[in-house]
């Protein structure tokens, strides 16, 4: 009897050993929970830490809220949840730039929507308190604009910045270059002029037998005091009629 009692109770402790279906591995967010239908991310998204597309596509229910550094939903988060029917969002945080579209276009398909009312904008300043899906696609775009033009702005005082580095190091190393040729060039000068002065001492001497000033012929007539005039006579001839001239007064 307790045998058979057995025997009829074992189908049901085989159910109880089995776990329960979930979501596969691949299916479910890192850090996140999942069963067959909920998605459970609530309080377990860490700050900075953003959030994958989810492809579980049994899910009907997506839990993010308590997640303060989930600003952004990813474009394309959403769209293999087919069956995906409410997620349940902080009401503030959510930053309303560029990346705000796919959320707000996401909002406004839902045929609750007005149950997301009370998720709104929290950056930028200027949209600060304005409810996501009533965001007009003007709005969005502009602040798109806004932020390309910063983006581009910064690149560009970026580049510049590189440029005026580079066009400095070029002249500075133009200028260590002359200075550097100018020294070089003043050594060259210095050692040129110890060379030329000592090889002008020897030159010196030919000075010592200085001759007749201005060409003047050493040859040329003789006159004394008397006006005597001595004719093409050599310097020794010349001495004798002077010296005769003087003794004769």
């Amino acid at each position: 009897m307790l045998l058979l009692l057995l025997l009829r109770l074992l189908p049901l402790l085989l159910l109880l050993l089995v776990p329960p279906c979930t979501a596969g591995d691949d299916d479910c967010p890192v850090h996140c929970d999942c069963n067959l239908t909920v998605i459970d991310c609530e309080g377990r998204l860490g700050q900075g830490r953003g959030l994958a597309t989810v492809t579980n596509g049994n899910a009907t229910t997506l839990k993010l809220r308590k997640n303060p550094g989930l600003g952004v939903i990813p474009s394309g988060a959403f769209d293999f949840i087919e069956k995906l029917r409410q997620v349940e969002l902080d009401a503030h945080g959510w930053d309303c730039g560029c990346d705000v579209d796919y959320l707000r276009g996401w909002l406004l398909m839902q045929p609750n929507r007005m149950d997301y009312r009370h998720v709104t904008c929290s950056t930028p300043p200027h949209l600060e308190g304005r409810i996501v899906m009533y965001l007009g696609p003007d709005e969005v775009a502009a602040d798109c604009r806004r932020t390309c033009d910063l983006t581009v702005t910064s690149q560009g005082l970026a580049y510049a910045t590189l440029l005026l580095h580079g066009a400095l190091v070029c002249f500075l190393a133009s200028v260590v270059r002359r200075v550097k040729a100018r020294n070089d060039g003043r050594r060259w000068e210095g050692s040129d002029a110890g060379g030329g002065g000592g090889g002008g001492g020897g030159g010196g001497g030919g000075g010592g037998g200085g001759g007749p000033a201005g060409g003047e012929n050493p040859y040329a007539p003789v006159k004394d005091d008397r006006d005597h005039t001595y004719d093409h006579l050599e310097p020794e001839q010349q001495a004798k009629p002077k010296q005769r001239a003087v003794a004769k007064q």
